[in-house]
């Protein structure tokens, strides 16, 4: 059912395979052809369009809502998780002394918005070091011991980038709600990956994205903001919209394009023709036989807790390519001109390839790339 077949269902270059779904996913083409009917009956009469938009964007939050486990009216949507997290860490108010916890190794993105609403308040980013493949007990004391009487905030990913992996949030959350610190969960590779329910998480804020695992039209970000916290909430973008009501605030700012938000159903309905059990059974089993495969070609340990796997593994590469000559963007240049789009990440000066499976994967795109690392280490690759 999935795997090489199933390729022709996505907008994928034939000469190119794909092992790093969770950079850059791919379109599903009827989701795309959809979308694009939707676009431009937008544009054929836009007007129309901006008078029934609410109706529209109110289906697509009920949409969402009920999928990952949300009252609608919580959700606001933005182009992107980059975009959700802008729009919360600047309308927190941080004062000088304040203290951010944040994984040390969380995406480089999130780390650049921290610097820089931290160092425009003179607050503090407080990183927790925790160990490539740590076990679940050692994440949670890391993140215990972090705390202090500033803490202010605690920004947690839910699927971790760099590795893949899933933290354990159940555990971590109570950690810093019995000491009322609130707490930004970023849930970008969660989102049609993981089962979610938001609600009962109870996080202040939980972020994510509908177009990486959920299949949706690139630019559906969305923000799950907690009633309590609802009138502190301001766009990136002030707009005559800025004294509405939330989300409605975060909707209107100037000329963009809404489509991606319209196509969030359409993506769940490619998710439930296909069994949301059957995709995850289908790339949680590939990725691991792939990091498997991996670890022994290159001759690494490969050990991953089965209750945080995803569909994102992490890989050690082999001896040679660790030369710091040799950089993370000269690495993935190569692969890329010799027909794979790969995730090269660092983790402890060390350098992993982060391996995604997805439904148009195979274990032959894994098996491909270990005969081109090979060929690279006997220099036979240009």
């Amino acid at each position: 059912m999935f795997g090489k077949d199933y390729k022709k269902y996505f907008l994928l270059d034939d000469n190119i395979i794909n092992i790093n779904n969770g950079s850059f996913s791919s379109v599903h083409k009827d989701v795309y052809k959809k979308s694009e009917k939707i676009r431009v009956d937008i544009m054929s009469n836009i007007s129309k369009f901006k008078m029934e938009a609410d109706e529209h964007i109110a289906k697509s939050q009920s949409i969402l809502g009920k999928y990952i486990n949300t009252n609608p009216n919580n959700i606001a949507f933005t182009s992107s998780t980059t975009e959700s997290l802008n729009a919360v860490l600047r309308s927190i108010i941080f004062m000088a002394g304040d203290e951010i916890v944040v994984d040390a190794d969380i995406y480089p993105t999130t780390m650049r918005i921290l610097e820089f609403v931290c160092g425009r308040a003179g607050a503090r980013i407080n990183k927790v070091h925790i160990p490539v493949n740590a076990d679940e007990n050692t994440v949670l004391d890391k993140y215990d011991l972090a705390i202090n009487p500033r803490t202010r905030l605690l920004v947690v990913e839910d699927i971790k980038a760099i590795d893949g992996l899933k933290n354990p949030l159940k555990k971590i959350i109570p950690i810093f709600k019995d000491m009322d610190i609130p707490i930004l969960v970023d849930g970008a590779h969660s989102v049609g990956m993981v089962d979610l329910n938001v609600d009962e998480l109870g996080v202040d804020w939980y972020l994510g994205c509908c177009h990486k695992w959920l299949l949706s039209a690139k630019g559906a970000g969305f923000i799950v903001t907690e009633p309590h916290n609802h009138s502190m909430m301001r766009s990136m973008r002030i707009s005559y919209t800025y004294e509405k009501p939330y989300p409605h605030r975060l909707h209107w700012v100037g000329t963009n394009d809404y489509t991606p938000w319209l196509t969030i159903g359409l993506g769940i309905d490619v998710i439930n023709e296909l069994g949301q059990e059957n995709i995850s059974n289908y790339c949680n089993d590939l990725v691991i036989q792939a990091g498997k495969l991996m670890s022994k070609e290159f001759g690494v340990d490969y050990s991953i807790p089965s209750s945080l796997s995803t569909y994102m593994s992490v890989v050690k590469l082999p001896k040679k390519l660790q030369d710091k000559k040799i950089s993370v963007e000269n690495l993935q240049e190569i692969f890329f001109n010799n027909g794979f789009n790969t995730k090269i990440v660092l983790i402890d000066n060390v350098k992993y390839i982060r391996i995604s499976a997805y439904i148009y994967n195979d274990i032959t795109d894994y098996e491909k790339f270990c005969d081109a690392v090979s060929k690279l280490c006997d220099n036979k690759l240009i």
